[in-house]
């Protein structure tokens, strides 16, 4: 066995320590270039890691940045949501429900965000309904009375009927917030509407709605809330705190345009008095012409009115009648409305933002028994 020496750093054999320093110049120049590549290969070795370290630094402080600005945007949108009654509904801390809805979006914001502009052409069917309510009262005569009511144990059939295929409820702030700000809506997104405010929709749609977990957009009628049958003010509330969302159904429900007996609309005239005169709807459910400042203070006002009173923001009208033409949607966008619903048939479960004024929807009409009947047995 061969012996090695003490001295050697790779414990070469002795025999062979011989050899090489026959050579002393061949031994001295190979230990120089050895000790040569060790210091390069030791520089190199501190290149990377600076280099890495710097990267890691980097990255590091973009991931905080990205961080600080996911949080920015958070609170943002926190903030929104409380202004705007998104979810929440009003500026009510001790609401648990509106907490805990809030809570929700500060864990899923980061990964709902979309790139602006967002998909125009949405997959969204949008379902219409007035009374929820039996036709208890109602003479077998009145044929509008029986089509605007939908009974309970039918709106629990369709609710179900959503829930069993998969359907996620929205409300009309989640739908401005998905065209503003680019926050993702569920998948198979669906908008519940009940237009007018009346009473039963507080004491029968919303009880089914909390059932099922589901939640709806309420059109309103400014001028007669807390009367008759219309909801009022505390009833409201406690809509927007159950997560539902309010829209716009103008002052006294009349028409924005005068539809002609071909279903054409005319054109909204100018009107004659001056613009410090009051001009505004004669009467609830006002069915004739009305003039430019009339169509505007309708607008105007009912928006007014909900947002001074309920802390929200309203970004949705509902057309009393349906009836709209070119000048109503034009006067909706100046005064501050993002989207106007029509009565005019969704036909399938496309909904093009692209027309934001002169959106359809899927009407059900009055209904007493639980048969699923157009969308909710698959006709579109």
């Amino acid at each position: 066995m061969p012996s090695y020496s003490t001295n050697s750093r790779y414990s070469i054999p002795q025999n062979k320590q011989k050899i090489r320093t026959n050579n002393p110049k061949t031994s001295s120049l190979k230990s120089k270039l050895s000790k040569i590549f060790f210091l390069l290969v030791v520089l190199g070795l501190v290149a990377f890691s600076i280099t890495f370290l710097v990267k890691a630094n980097d990255s590091f402080k973009n991931d905080k940045n990205s961080k600080n600005n996911n949080s920015q945007v958070i609170q943002s949108l926190i903030n929104n949501n409380q202004s705007n009654g998104n979810n929440n509904g009003i500026k009510d801390d001790s609401v648990s429900q509106g907490v805990e809805k809030n809570q929700e979006i500060k864990k899923s914001v980061e990964t709902k965000k979309l790139s602006l502009p967002v998909k125009a052409n949405i997959k969204l069917p949008v379902i219409m309904y007035h009374h929820i309510n039996d036709l208890e009262g109602i003479p077998t005569s009145d044929a509008v009375g029986i089509g605007l009511r939908v009974s309970p144990k039918a709106l629990e059939a369709q609710l179900l009927y959503l829930k069993e295929n998969n359907y996620t409820t929205i409300n009309s702030f989640e739908l401005y917030d998905y065209w503003k700000a680019g926050i993702a809506l569920p998948e198979k997104p669906i908008l519940l509407t009940f237009d007018d405010g009346y009473i039963d929709n507080y004491t029968k749609a919303l009880p089914l709605l909390q059932k099922y977990q589901m939640v709806g957009d309420f059109a309103i009628i400014t001028k007669v809330i807390g009367t008759g049958e219309y909801m009022n003010y505390d009833q409201l509330k406690a809509i927007l705190k159950a997560g539902n969302s309010i829209s716009s159904h103008t002052q006294l429900h009349c028409s924005l345009a005068y539809k002609q007996k071909d279903g054409t609309f005319l054109e909204t005239p100018v009107s004659t008095v001056t613009a410090n005169q009051r001009d505004e709807c004669p009467s609830l459910n006002y069915p004739s012409q009305m003039n430019n400042f009339q169509v505007k203070n309708e607008l105007i006002n009912s928006k007014k009115t909900l947002e001074s009173n309920l802390g929200i923001k309203v970004t949705t009208l509902v057309y009393p009648f349906g009836h709209h033409n070119k000048q109503t949607m034009q006067f909706a966008k100046d005064v501050g409305y993002e989207f106007a619903f029509t009565v005019m048939s969704q036909g399938n479960e496309n909904l093009d933002l692209t027309s934001p004024f002169n959106l359809p929807r899927y009407r059900v009409n009055g209904q007493q028994d639980s048969v699923l009947r157009g969308f909710f047995a698959g006709g579109r």
